[in-house]
């Protein structure tokens, strides 16, 4: 009888043991689900930013051609008007 009674309060702990370690485990998968979305959040976050630094590096190329481009322009007007003075001391 001893013995029983000794083997239902083990059962009992036991029982109890998997009842608190299900409620640590269902906190814990709550948790980790809140980090996956914060680094979910964070990567289209980041996504967002890679267009934009995309975006701007396009328009900074397209800026810097147009600046070479009118450098090219002035250059060559430059010589333009020192073979026209040349022709106009001739």
């Amino acid at each position: 009888d001893h013995m029983k009674q000794l083997a239902e309060r083990e059962v009992g702990r036991i029982k109890l043991e998997i009842t608190n370690s299900d409620g640590q485990k269902e906190e814990l998968l709550g948790k980790v689900s809140a980090v996956q979305n914060e680094i979910f959040k964070a990567n289209d976050l980041m996504d967002k930013y890679k267009c934009s630094m995309n975006f701007n590096q396009e328009e900074l190329e397209q800026w810097t051609l147009a600046m070479n481009q009118n450098e090219d322009d002035q250059l060559a007007f430059e010589k333009y008007m020192k073979a026209d003075s040349a022709k106009v001391k001739e």
